[in-house]
């Protein structure tokens, strides 16, 4: 440590206090000069001039810190009350530090994108001049400086359609190629300029003429018009938010869209690494429910929300598997043959004088992470789980519903009638082998049935199945539902009145229902509640398939017979009217 730098520290705090109040005051002045030519016609001279002031702030505050250390450690904590009140002390010390250090790290920013700015322009100046070197010398000279309507350089000036997404990109090139171009005449510039818009835009100088005195015109009126950065950057935003839904067939081409925009907002100034976050959070949205969920399991850091680049790197990867998985499904797929086993002959001489016959190829799967099993947390698939092999076909079917997975696979994030994962090893059916249910002591014995429900039907004789009413709860309160005990069903069933009454969440199914004479009814949907008792604290919770109707009701004089029971005794349905 210096000399000075000790003295500094021998400081009492009062004249801490004073010496920091003249580096403040330097500062402030410092800060409103740098501000000021910030907002100056960008050149390298002014980028220079900033750097010096930036460099001077810099060691001011430095400075500042030095005196805000000094004066901390000559605060008394005695003098103070409490310790909020030594506290904001110690915030009222620091706080100029870091207002000034906030507004010099953005004064830094701004200068570091003007320089790049201007590198960007120079190196297309550079460009520009290799370009006229190789044009003829005498040309340059007699005739196009001589004769404004002689035949102009081949300059490759890029079209600008309208959108005006694409304007600031659009706008630095032509001013670098055409705009500042010394060697064009401005009636040169306007010839240009209109070949440049084309689409939307060609209706801004549609009917100017080409001549002398009409540059600097038109060129403010392109400016006008389309020179809007907060209609620039909604639009970026716009089209980011709108993007449809992302498909595997247009991945690739939704990650191009999405990089423009960045670009886009880039050229903007805006600060898009800070918007990182955000920009991946809409993007996840559009991708579909399968990517997403790989997308989610392949980041294992919670702490922090992941950044765009390490999206856009894990969907790249995505696009060349797709790619690489179409292109070996199509190559792999063999030469149709005939019943018996031999090959067809070729439909021309081409083919049949064509490369000696390769190997077939063979597909490989890519490799998997296995995951941790939902069942007893071990690191294996569920269908390899002894837990869950040891539980009956009836606990294991409802295992997999509780948990929401595929009957097919037994692996959540997609439905069983979307499953490309191969069906039942016993009867082929829509399901895992370890959800098959044996039907052979069946007659047939061919055909596994679908859950069955023998439901009461009314005929000449009175058949009477038990009926109990219990509570449901409804939101905060509890509601009266009557429910019918058939001891030859397989499964549970609500009506469609029922769960819309209650509000119950319904998840996906694909049941059969079977009853008297075989018939069936599909259900769609199947949901989970509790049944509390009305006379003991009892509760069950069920899962059931939801139906349009129950068909059971009770004759009248079996009601009338229900009536004349003892009234003392708790029926668990004393009112088989309702």
């Amino acid at each position: 440590m210096t000399n000075s730098e000790d003295e500094e520290v021998t400081l009492t705090y009062d004249q801490c206090k004073r010496n920091k109040r003249i580096l403040k005051k330097n500062i402030n002045a410092n800060q409103a000069e740098a501000l000021a030519k910030l907002n100056e016609q960008p050149s390298f001279d002014l980028v220079h001039q900033i750097s010096a002031i930036l460099d001077i702030w810099s060691k001011q505050l430095r400075k500042v810190e030095i005196i805000d250390q000094n004066m901390l450690d000559l605060l008394d904590s005695k003098t103070f009350k409490d310790e909020a009140s030594l506290e904001k002390a110690e915030d009222e010390i620091v706080q100029f530090y870091h207002q000034s250090l906030k507004k010099f790290s953005e004064a830094k920013g701004t200068l570091n994108a003007m320089a790049a700015r201007l590198n960007k322009a120079e190196q297309a100046a550079q460009q520009m001049t290799k370009t006229r070197k190789s044009m003829d010398t005498s040309f340059v000279g007699e005739n196009l400086l001589g004769n404004p309507l002689a035949k102009l350089p081949d300059i490759k000036v890029p079209k600008f359609d309208g959108d005006i997404t694409g304007f600031t990109e659009w706008h630095s090139m032509y001013v670098a190629l055409v705009h500042s171009n010394d060697m064009l005449q401005p009636v040169h510039k306007l010839y240009f300029l209109k070949g440049a818009l084309i689409k939307d835009a060609e209706y801004l100088l549609k009917d100017t003429p080409v001549k002398e005195g009409m540059y600097d015109l038109a060129y403010e009126a392109v400016l006008t018009e389309d020179f809007n950065i907060r209609a620039i950057i909604a639009a970026h935003f716009a089209k980011l938010l709108d993007m449809p839904a992302i498909t595997p067939s247009s991945l690739r081409d939704s990650i191009s869209k999405i990089r423009a925009t960045i670009r886009g907002l880039q050229t903007c100034d805006i600060d898009v690494a800070k918007m990182s976050p955000l920009i991946t959070f809409i993007t996840v949205r559009k991708l579909p429910e399968k990517l997403r969920i790989d997308w989610e399991n392949s980041n294992l850091d919670y702490s922090t929300y992941p950044s765009f680049d390490s999206l856009d790197k894990f969907l790249s990867a995505r696009c060349f598997a797709y790619e690489t998985a179409n292109l070996m499904s199509s190559t792999s797929k063999a030469t149709p043959e005939k019943a018996n086993g031999s090959p067809k002959k070729p439909k021309s001489a081409l083919a049949a004088s064509g490369s000696p016959k390769t190997p077939p190829q063979t597909t490989q799967r890519t490799p998997v992470t296995v995951p941790k099993c939902i069942d007893c947390g071990e690191t294996h698939y569920l269908s390899q789980c002894t837990s869950f092999q040891s539980k009956s076909v009836a606990d294991r079917e409802a295992f997999v519903i509780s948990k929401k997975l595929c009957k097919n696979c037994l692996r959540p994030g997609h439905l069983c009638s979307v499953c490309r994962s191969s069906k039942c090893r016993k009867c082929e059916k829509n399901h895992h082998t370890l959800l098959h249910i044996d039907t052979t002591n069946q007659s047939g014995g061919s055909d596994p049935d679908p859950k069955s429900s023998l439901l009461a039907i009314r005929n000449s004789k009175n058949v009477l199945l038990p009926t109990a009413v219990v509570k449901v709860r409804k939101g905060r309160r509890f509601v009266l539902a009557r429910a019918l005990l058939d001891s030859g069903s397989q499964v549970n069933l609500v009506t469609e009145a029922f769960a819309k009454q209650l509000r119950l969440s319904k998840t996906p199914s694909d049941y059969s229902i079977c009853g008297i004479s075989s018939s069936k009814i599909q259900t769609n949907y199947i949901v989970s509640f509790d049944v509390h008792s009305r006379y003991k604290p009892t509760k069950i919770s069920l899962e059931a398939q939801v139906i349009g109707s129950l068909p059971y009701s009770v004759e009248p004089q079996l009601q009338k017979h229900v009536a004349t029971l003892d009234s003392t005794l708790n029926l668990a349905d004393s009112d088989l009217n309702s």
